[in-house]
């Protein structure tokens, strides 16, 4: 029965995660353990839960994708490294020579500075990102008291599937 849950193969991928974490870097097993995560909460039928995950994994791509091209965090980059459209709003309000980038100011860097598969196909169905972003932006776990529909989580989970090309995932047993 362990075998049948494929424990041994959780208990390498934690392994890795808690490599992972102590030394303080995203990676690509916490982006298919989120992802996973957020699946299990649509199944549960907890939809603002699993939206809330998949936002959170948007933003861990753009960081990862991020710290691969520039080899810097997204919450200490320099700004020389900015394109010139965001410069000028940075240079503006900061202190010191480093800034902390959000998450769309964090693709269009990448996107300006890079060939990024991923970046380049988040722009291409950009339309359809702001869509669902101004919906979980309205609902109860971001800013509002909306709650998220099925449509919009199987929406947002197709877009994240396609875009960031997710293959890889973490089934979880069932308990009862």
């Amino acid at each position: 029965m362990v075998e049948k849950w494929g424990v041994l193969n959780h208990k390498a991928k934690l392994h890795k995660l808690k490599q992972a974490n102590e030394q303080g870097k995203l990676s690509e097993d916490d982006f298919t353990d989120l992802f996973s995560n957020a699946i299990r909460r649509f199944e549960e039928g907890k939809y603002d839960d699993c939206v809330a995950r998949l936002y959170r994994l948007v933003e861990m791509v753009a960081q990862i994708e991020f710290e691969k091209e520039f080899q810097m965090t997204t919450d200490k980059v320099k700004i020389d490294i900015l394109p010139d459209s965001l410069k000028e709003r940075f240079v503006a309000n900061q202190q010191n020579q480093q800034i902390e980038l959000g998450l769309l100011d964090t693709f269009k860097v990448l996107n300006d500075k890079s060939e990024n598969r991923k970046t380049k196909t988040f722009f291409a169905k950009y339309d359809d990102f702001k869509k669902l972003l101004s919906v979980r932006n309205h609902s109860r776990l971001a800013h509002g008291q909306t709650p998220i529909t099925k449509e919009t989580c199987e929406k947002l989970s197709s877009f994240v599937q396609e875009v960031f090309e997710i293959k890889d995932r973490t089934d979880f047993p069932k308990l009862k």
